[in-house]
């Protein structure tokens, strides 16, 4: 799945992405159990015009990706939770926090990063920047 998604990032293919990528970040909750996984698939799929403006429209959008999937299957592959669980955050945190930044660019997101490293209690998740790719 890393590999089709990078292909298809690096031709900036959104259509052609967006179900790999759908299926590499289902792959780290599958054992969630039903109720769950329907639950994250809502959310999901009610995030995609978000998801789709960050990945199309945002200049670091693709590259940005590229690197933070490698980062999370690397580890991933690795077995190492900590540092999967971290890439995780910090890709989440990116793309929400820049897709918020896109359609509100007034809106000031350093209260936002501060309490995303309280909620993972740990400074090991470097967010500084995170919000500011489109400014």
């Amino acid at each position: 799945l890393e590999r089709t998604m990078r292909r298809h990032a690096e031709n900036e293919d959104y259509d052609a992405w967006h179900e790999p990528h759908r299926r590499f970040h289902e792959a780290f909750v599958s054992l969630a159990g039903d109720r769950i996984l329907g639950d994250i698939r809502r959310l999901a799929d009610h995030a995609e015009r978000y998801r789709y403006s960050y990945t199309t429209q945002i200049p670091t959008g693709w590259s940005q990706g590229i690197v933070e999937h490698q980062a999370i299957f690397e580890a991933a592959k690795h077995r190492d939770t900590r540092a999967a669980s971290a890439e995780l955050a910090r890709h989440y945190a990116r793309v929400a926090l820049n897709a918020a930044a896109l359609i509100a660019p007034e809106h000031d997101p350093r209260i936002v990063r501060e309490a995303l490293r309280c909620a993972l209690e740990t400074s090991d998740v470097d967010l500084a920047g995170i919000g500011e790719d489109n400014r």
